[in-house]
């Protein structure tokens, strides 16, 4: 992490607490922890199974009245 005011990292990677805004700390208590501690991956959640992706046909129409926007599995 990099302090944004002299462009210097923070000692030991970690922003001092003095330095995040009480907005920022109530918005944090709204995010899980991380499900994996010793990866690079946080919140992933592995898939089990396959799956098979279905192609979709999408069109946009716009006229002088209305817009209009639909969609079928193609």
């Amino acid at each position: 992490m990099i302090d944004p005011s002299n462009g210097v990292p923070f000692a030991g990677g970690i922003i001092p607490s003095n330095r995040i805004s009480p907005q920022a700390r109530l918005l944090a208590g709204f995010y899980p922890l991380p499900n994996f501690v010793s990866s690079q991956y946080n919140y992933q959640v592995p898939l089990i199974g396959g799956s098979i992706p279905t192609p979709y046909r999408a069109a946009s129409i716009k006229d002088s009245r209305k817009n209009q926007i639909s969609g079928t599995p193609a």
